[in-house]
């Protein structure tokens, strides 16, 4: 934690993140029972925690996984997602979560993640990092076509 904190000073835990966001979309009538999550995470395993603690406090949520938070399903993803709520009063609830994620590991190495069963360091989010790179080597004119 603390070596999260050194390069984000106002992190949050997920539990303490997860029980904050819980108590403010009360206030304004999102609950459990009349919303649902639409969870935009990378396909990482690592994020599967997060996703379990959104889907604890709503339930099931409809998947629009991509790269980097950057949303991918298009207007036909969107409007699939946008009829899953539950009608409560003439109304629905979406609540919309949108997160990359880069691992810091314990030496505080940003980007490196330890994973089960795996003698070398990984990277997360590797996918992101490639393209990253890619744009830096070759530019946006040979990969944004």
């Amino acid at each position: 934690h603390d070596n999260v904190v050194g390069h984000f000073p106002s992190a949050l835990g997920v539990d303490d993140f997860m029980a904050r966001l819980e108590v403010a979309l009360s206030g304004f009538g999102f609950t459990g029972d009349n919303t649902i999550a639409m969870t935009n995470l990378c396909r990482d395993e690592v994020t599967i925690p997060l996703k379990d603690k959104i889907e604890s406090v709503f339930g099931g949520s409809f998947n629009t996984n991509g790269l980097g938070a950057v949303l991918t399903c298009g207007v036909t993803g969107m409007g699939a997602g946008l009829s899953h709520s539950p009608v409560c009063d003439g109304k629905e609830h979406y609540v919309f979560f949108a997160f990359p994620h880069i691992a810091i590991n314990s030496a505080g190495e940003v980007g490196a993640i330890a994973r089960p069963g795996r003698q070398n360091k990984s990277c997360a989010c590797g996918a992101l990092q490639k393209c990253l790179n890619e744009l830096r080597a070759e530019g946006s004119e040979d990969n944004c076509k």
